[in-house]
């Protein structure tokens, strides 16, 4: 690429489906997004990585899961059987790399130990923002919160809504004022530093909407026929035209001479993976390790003679409250004062509070500012700097997975929290504590396991549920650092039961999140000298090398060039 350092503004749109951005872009719901179209180089991208869901952390650095070194958000700690959510690592993001001044604003992933001079803001609003709400230089942030307010679905867009209309409504709605409000905080920040070279930021509103109401795309998903699913195609369309009206209004504000990048990493689309990962497959591994069930049974006769009908909810029910209900006592008994308390903070807010409990004079942990749509709490920006944050931990609990954490050091297999794929782990002599499979039997209990697990079939057509299989440690098993679990397992289809020949049925259970992710995203590249044509497939890495390219800076570190945007090769 060639040219002299322009001004960029990149506006990441975060898992917006490029099917529905170009069907809604050709119907004129989308003016902003097809009038930037018209006058731009088209990419259409692919994130090998996107099954990680740290898309933004390679977007920030510029380099996939191998690169960065790590697989997933989850931690498993071999030494003790603990597993726990890691937050954003303390790399130096790119925009570093960028000659001039940069103003990074709710990138997901960003860690403010190396962002020096930026100016920058965390969780704002963002979905998964893996950091504490702060800014550079602090209080920047608390400032945006007094004169805008923060975003009313922050924190409060992981509540499972397809079965409550009435919460379904709210979160919609705080997601359109929350895409407005983004767009008035951008534009505060662009006036309030006039001098910036790059303008950064990621719109979240596509994936909190797209992971709450994609049934309302597809009709033949499971819960579009138990559910009046109508509405939540109807407001996942309004949470995609307010995010264009935003978009619009961002670019409308720039100066005339910038250039725009707005960009998708990834997409949206069925979700096939959460109940299948998080409680199917936990529950299959017990039952094949010890022979008998931890979860309460259900009756898979009578489910059967009742025509198999999905477990849905009641409108004023949780998912985590319903299927909690299937927990033994054991886990269920009632939580100590101490335990409620920690149980009402947001996972950030408990992990600041975690790190600043050990330092020789702590500071008070940041109080709920204030209550999002939803009724859950929205911290202040935290007063702990970067390095008494660190690596952000968020407990990992709350997850069904984890419950079996007792019995791990005994098995040979067992599954491990996730948010995407099935995980399973081999307690392997040498790397766990208590590792129980021998070193030369790994290759052995790997395919002894895969085949136990494609045995399930669906017990409402008995077709196999597996569509493959991944070793993600095969060749080696032993290495330090690598993935955290040994076999990732992708489902066919989405389920609430499996049938296994020895196992016996497991579920069925309310489906969780009905949106998952695919690979597929997108990027306009509009601007002075840049003439509009279309570029067909790319890797999705080169978004990062082409900002910093187009606003001046070495591209050298980063594992994909940039787009040819301005005519070379």
């Amino acid at each position: 690429m060639s040219g002299s350092a322009r001004r960029v503004a990149a506006i990441g749109l975060d898992a917006a489906q490029w099917s529905l951005v170009e069907s809604m872009m050709d119907d004129g719901a989308l003016p902003h997004l097809a009038a930037l179209r018209r006058r731009a180089v088209v990419a259409h991208l692919e994130h090998a990585d996107y099954r990680t869901g740290l898309v933004w952390e390679h977007f920030l650095c510029g380099r996939s899961a191998a690169g960065v070194g790590r697989w997933s958000a989850v931690r498993f700690d071999p030494s003790t059987y603990d597993t726990r959510k890691e937050g954003a690592l303390p790399f130096t993001p790119f925009f570093e790399k960028v000659p001039g001044r940069t103003i990074c604003f709710d990138v997901p992933y960003l860690s403010l130990a190396k962002t020096n001079d930026a100016i920058a803001v965390t969780a704002w609003g963002g979905h998964d923002p893996a950091y504490p709400r702060a800014s550079n230089p602090p209080g920047l942030l608390r400032e945006i919160d007094a004169e805008f307010g923060p975003h009313p679905a922050f924190d409060n867009d992981y509540a499972i809504v397809w079965n409550r209309p009435a919460a379904l409504d709210t979160l919609v709605d705080a997601l359109v004022v929350g895409a407005r409000r983004r767009a008035d905080v951008a534009l505060w920040l662009m006036r309030r530093f006039p001098d910036w070279r790059l303008f950064a930021t990621v719109l979240s509103e596509p994936h909190s909407a797209g992971e709450q109401l994609w049934h309302g795309l597809i009709p033949d998903y499971p819960v579009s026929t138990a559910v009046d699913s109508a509405p939540a195609g109807r407001r996942l369309r309004e949470v995609y035209r307010a995010v264009d009206d935003a978009v619009g209004r961002i670019v409308a504000g720039l100066p005339p001479d910038t250039t725009v990048v707005a960009f998708a990493m990834h997409g949206t689309g069925r979700n096939d993976a959460d109940v299948a990962s998080m409680v199917l497959l936990p529950e299959l591994m017990h039952r094949l390790a010890l022979g008998r069930p931890f979860l309460r049974e259900t009756n898979p006769t009578s489910w059967a003679r009742e025509g198999f009908p999905l477990v849905v909810p009641g409108p004023d029910q949780s998912w985590d409250e319903y299927v909690n209900h299937y927990l033994p006592p054991s886990s269920t008994r009632a939580p100590s004062a101490r335990q409620r308390i920690r149980a009402a903070l947001p996972p950030r807010v408990l992990a600041t509070y975690r790190t600043l409990r050990n330092l020789s004079s702590p500071p008070s942990p940041p109080s709920p500012a204030r209550l999002g749509a939803l009724g859950l709490p929205i911290s202040d920006e935290t007063d702990a700097s970067p390095a008494e944050i660190g690596i952000p931990i968020d407990p990992i609990g709350w997850q069904i997975t984890h419950r079996y954490r007792q019995w791990w050091p005994q098995m040979r297999a067992f599954a491990v929290p996730t948010f995407y794929d099935g995980r399973v782990r081999i307690n392997l002599e040498g790397r766990e504590r208590n590792g129980t499979v021998a070193r030369g039997e790994y290759e052995r209990v790997c395919d002894e396991t895969e085949r136990a697990i494609r045995q399930c079939r669906d017990p409402r057509t008995g077709e196999a549920v597996v569509k493959d299989v991944i070793r993600l440690r095969s060749g080696d098993p032993w290495v330090d650092g690598g993935p955290d679990a040994d076999l990732q397992i992708i489902w066919s289809r989405p389920l609430d039961a499996v049938e296994h020949p020895t196992a016996g049925t497991i579920g069925p259970f309310p489906f969780r999140r009905t949106g998952g992710h695919l690979p597929d995203g997108f990027a306009f590249v509009a601007g002075p000298g840049i003439t509009p044509r279309d570029l067909a497939h790319h890797d999705a890495l080169s978004i990062t090398a082409t900002i910093v390219a187009l606003a001046g800076g070495k591209t050298e570190g980063f594992e994909a060039p940039p787009l040819p945007v301005l005519g070379d090769a």
